[in-house]
């Protein structure tokens, strides 16, 4: 026979176990609204619950940054100079790493256009977002650091660190000017007289 009747459990459980359920959830509930005021201010609304760490750390606009990254290395992957293109403003100006400077979108995707029929049309292209500063609203810097890798020798790549600046067109971002630099190991010289001037 039980200590407590049918009855006295359920009362029990009404007056204490479902109130500190519920007290549990209402503090988890306000642990991540203070979590998400202690954001960095990058943007004006974070989701309140989630799913993954990138939509919790990052800012509609941080993610929509990123995805023209993303777009642009899958469209140099599929030899597609017009959506390449596509992702620069009709103004842009894009300096390669060599010092052309290519200005205007459609310019942009001509030089393109003939660049895939060459060497790159060997090549695959990843990138990672460095750092995103916003200028404002409607105004931002990234810096990125890109591989070009032959599709025939996959140890041999040439990285290159770019820097972007990045306007809201409608809603949609896009690369007003694009500036690519080598990374380079430093020479012999270079390295000794680095080591004095420390």
């Amino acid at each position: 026979m039980p200590l407590i009747s049918n009855a006295s459990q359920r009362l029990l459980r009404r007056t204490l176990v479902l109130p500190a359920i519920m007290q549990q959830k209402n503090y988890y509930h306000l642990k991540l609204q203070t979590m998400n005021l202690a954001l960095p201010l990058t943007e004006n609304y974070y989701s309140a619950y989630p799913v993954t760490v990138a939509g919790y750390t990052q800012s509609a606009d941080e993610r929509k940054i990123r995805k023209v990254f993303e777009n642009l290395a899958e469209a140099w992957n599929n030899r597609d100079a017009k959506l390449f293109a596509s992702y620069f403003t009709e103004d842009s100006d894009y300096v390669t790493f060599r010092g052309d400077h290519l200005q205007g979108r459609k310019n942009n995707e001509d030089i393109h256009a003939d660049l895939f029929k060459t060497f790159p049309k060997n090549t695959s292209l990843s990138g990672e977002v460095r750092k995103i500063r916003f200028i404002d609203t409607n105004t931002a810097i990234v810096h990125c650091r890109g591989s070009v890798r032959s599709i025939w020798s996959a140890g041999t790549s040439k990285s290159k660190l770019n820097t972007n600046v990045l306007v809201k067109e409608n809603g949609e971002w896009k690369i007003t000017a694009f500036h690519n630099s080598v990374i380079k190991k430093p020479g012999i010289l270079e390295s000794i007289f680095s080591f004095f001037m420390k």
